[in-house]
């Protein structure tokens, strides 16, 4: 069994197999992984969610229904999100980092 980082189409697996109920045990004797990877994977996951949750959430009022909210207020304030620098990409925003990596595909 590997400890070695998934790839994306793992994780989209995981997901995927997640919401057809499959235990964590049982994803990961599907995908040779040891379980340990899909528990720290789904970790993650929700740490992510959490904080892009809270990002956004610093845009609009406590108690504001994102349901509510016009489609394109939503769109404008993820775009600042996403053009919000990270450390973690050197100092580039997810935007420069997508748009670098789409144009070496051509």
């Amino acid at each position: 069994m590997s400890y070695h980082h998934l790839t994306t189409f793992e994780r989209g697996r995981i997901q995927e197999l997640l919401s057809l109920g499959y235990s964590h045990r049982k994803i990961a004797q599907k995908l040779n992984r040891h379980r340990s990877c899909i528990d720290t994977e789904r970790f993650i996951a929700a740490q992510l969610n959490e904080n892009s949750n809270g990002l956004l959430r610093e845009s609009y009022a406590k108690k504001t229904d994102l349901a509510s909210v016009r489609q394109e207020d939503l769109t404008h304030n993820l775009f600042l999100i996403n053009s919000r620098p990270r450390k973690c990409l050197g100092w580039k925003s997810p935007i420069q980092v997508f748009l670098h990596e789409v144009a070496h595909l051509t």
